[in-house]
Parts: structure tokens; C-alpha cells; sequence
């Protein structure tokens, strides 16, 4: 029986082929890349969560846990269920691309990030062969290749940005996920929402960034 992720994501591709577009080669790329490993990784996940051979459970929904990267998560939460957490985050970032699909002239970055995403979990769980290397970042046409924050590098100024701390949707507050850097992820958890450009550039000058109750 396939499993529904795969299911998912064919879906996923077949959608993104049959209206094309130039802005969205970059998420085809991925995604063509990660299919013939995802059913490899997924059952890595699986087998890797705290309880072994549990099943993982999947409705499409979005799942539990924080939405930071595994080793983060790690660190901040004190659980050791990488598996489980990083199965959940394939389990949401494939429901913001089915999402997002229905929207692509507005979400076409999304899609993009969200398609990177998946490689990114794909390509870290799949089996290895002897000398198998992982594909180079200069390789990657996606948007995202230098890791500076998705959200603040325009505001900032020349030499002042900020690399990405955390790719997620920071706790749920994110329609879909981005990677931030530091100060814009702890903002979100603060506040509820990404800082504005005067909020971003108050902060670039040093300045403190009043928030109102």
C-alpha cells in the first residue's frame, strides 16, 4: 500500500506540471529530486521514533510539536523524538504545498520554500550508499541557497543581515514556513506576527522595538 505521503506528494507534482511556470522550476526540481527517496526516508522516520515500529499517525493535519529545526528543537524542548518531530514537519510543510497550490500566483515563494523543505527532510533521512554524496548547495537553483532570513534581509542594511536561525512556521503563527533568523523567530513567538520593515529597521540602528499591548 503507498503510503499517503507519497501519494501526497504525487499529487503535489503532478499539479505544479500541468500549469508550469518559470518561478516554480525551482520547486519542480525539489520535489522531482525527493520522490524517489521519499518512501525510503519515511520509513527511516518511522522505524527512528522513540517507540521503534510505531505507526505513524498521518491525516494531513498539523501535527505536534514546535516547528524548528530537529536540533533546535532539541535543545529547547529536551525531548529526544527527532524522528517523530521531523515526521510531523513533513507532514505540514506537505499540507502548506497542497495549500498553497491553490493559490500559486500569490504563494509562489512559499511553494518554492515549502518544496525545499521537503528535499531538505528527504535528503537528510534517506539511506546512504558508500560514497554517496550530498548535492551541493551551489547546485540548488531555489531562492533560498544563502541561508540570511527570509523575512528581514530587504530591510536591512548592507553587511547587517541576519542568517537563518530557524526554519519553521514559529509555533503555528506562520501560514507556512520560513527561515528566520534569530531576532525575527523570537519576535514572531512574542508578538504573533513577523515585524514590520520600520520594526525591522529599528532594530538594525540599535534601537528598541516597542511593542504595543
Amino acid at each position: 500500500m503507498t503510503d499517503p505521503r507519497t501519494a501526497r506528494l504525487d499529487t503535489i507534482r503532478r499539479a505544479l506540471t500541468t500549469n508550469p511556470h518559470p518561478e516554480l522550476a525551482p520547486a519542480v526540481k525539489d520535489l522531482d529530486d525527493a520522490a524517489p527517496n521519499l518512501p525510503a526516508a519515511v520509513e527511516r522516520l518511522i522505524l527512528g521514533q522513540r517507540d521503534g515500529m510505531a505507526a505513524a499517525s498521518y491525516d494531513g493535519g498539523r501535527g505536534g510539536g514546535s516547528s524548528g529545526s530537529v536540533p533546535e528543537r532539541l535543545t529547547e524542548s529536551g525531548t529526544r523524538d527527532a524522528a517523530s518531530e521531523t515526521l510531523a514537519e513533513l507532514d505540514r510543510t506537505l499540507r502548506y504545498l497542497t495549500e498553497n497550490l491553490r493559490r500559486p500566483t500569490i504563494a509562489r515563494q512559499r511553494i518554492c520554500t515549502n518544496a525545499r523543505t521537503v528535499w531538505r527532510i528527504v535528503e537528510a533521512w534517506r539511506p546512504r550508499e558508500a560514497g554517496d554524496k550530498q548535492r551541493k548547495v551551489s547546485e540548488q537553483p531555489t531562492p533560498d541557497t544563502d541561508p540570511l532570513c527570509q523575512h528581514c534581509t530587504p530591510h536591512r542594511a548592507k553587511g547587517c543581515t541576519e542568517r537563518v536561525h530557524r526554519t519553521g512556521d514559529a509555533g503555528g503563527n506562520l501560514d507556512s514556513p520560513l527561515g528566520l533568523c534569530h531576532w525575527c523567530y523570537r519576535f514572531v513567538l512574542r508578538v504573533g506576527r513577523l515585524p514590520t520593515k520600520s520594526e525591522v529597521q529599528r532594530n538594525d540602528n540599535g534601537q528598541k522595538v516597542m511593542i504595543k499591548a
